[in-house]
């Protein structure tokens, strides 16, 4: 996963996260390393995924943001969707998911 597929912006307390292209079985196990790196590595309050880029979701990229989202939540970091692609959107309103991330509406 290089750095045209992730990357993040640090405002503060607040760090928005990018991701980019497909989220599947190839790149989620990098991801599920880099994701939780953020919380370890920066002081952070709450976390914004922008996934506006995303092209292609399956479950093992389903299940590495709702992974990330549990950890940050136990970890009192709150998890939210900024800009969302339509092909996220539709797969989180399939598995009625649509309310499991702030910023998220159904398709």
């Amino acid at each position: 996963m290089g750095p045209d597929q992730f990357s993040f912006e640090r405002y503060g307390a607040h760090v928005v996260a990018t991701l980019r292209g497909e989220l599947d079985d190839a790149v989620c196990p990098a991801l599920d390393v880099l994701l939780p790196a953020l919380l370890i590595e920066h002081e952070t309050s709450t976390v914004q995924l922008d996934v506006g880029g995303v092209t292609y979701l399956n479950s093992t990229g389903l299940r590495t943001l709702l992974d990330f989202q549990r950890l940050a939540a136990s970890k009192g970091v709150r998890v939210s969707i900024g800009t969302c692609s339509n092909v996220v959107r539709r797969l989180l309103a399939i598995v009625n998911l649509e309310d499991a991330f702030p910023g998220v509406t159904a398709a």
